[in-house]
């Protein structure tokens, strides 16, 4: 396959667009009260995703690890911070499971900025509408496990994310196992050289 005999270079972030599609996504007409931080991740992680494999560019950018919990971006909780301190969102904290303050303590943010649309291609309000419609239903449990795909389990523990690994979203059988074997060799090519 031609299209995978150079190695693609990663994306860079475009924080102007990670603080426009959290703000997006968190103003999505849904039951807002849990969208979580753990949902953002998933959410801007799949989006990202999708963009990159359907429109050949990520929405945002952004560098996600693999934790434990999923897919994970790195510069989101900062990013949730700095949005606060500009008054654009709160940030409510809420423990699951009558726990109390500890590491089961969801962070919800609420909007009070309507978010900057003129950032994003039509296509990119679809697929960042469509993912967070597939994920706000879901608890954050689910989430999480569900997350636990082909390209997580691709990378080892704490490693990045590699965009090209979105591409192990092809279907047809033959396309698959070829796209998967090369993915593969690229992330640990990748793992190695960190």
């Amino acid at each position: 396959m031609d299209l995978f005999e150079e190695d693609p270079e990663e994306p860079e972030l475009d924080l102007e667009r990670l603080r426009e599609a959290i703000l997006y996504v968190c103003s999505l007409p849904q039951e807002r009260r849990d969208i979580s931080e753990t949902k953002l991740h998933k959410i801007l992680f799949y989006a990202d995703r999708r963009a990159y494999f359907e429109l050949g560019e990520p929405i945002t950018g952004a560098k996600y690890i693999r934790h434990q919990f999923g897919p994970y971006a790195e510069v989101l909780p900062d990013t949730l911070e700095e949005l606060e301190s500009d008054d654009a969102v709160a940030v409510r904290k809420y423990q699951i499971s009558g726990v109390e303050l500890g590491p089961n303590v969801q962070h919800c943010p609420q909007v009070f900025t309507r978010p900057n649309t003129d950032v994003f291609s039509e296509e990119e309000r679809k697929i960042l509408t469509r993912v967070a419609r597939e994920i706000f239903p879901l608890n954050t449990t689910t989430v999480s496990q569900k997350s636990h795909d082909v390209v997580w389990e691709s990378v080892e523990p704490f490693a990045e994310i590699p965009y090209y690994l979105s591409y192990l979203q092809v279907t047809e059988k033959d396309d698959r196992d070829e796209v998967m074997d090369w993915a593969r060799e690229k992330a640990q090519e990748l793992q190695e050289e960190g």
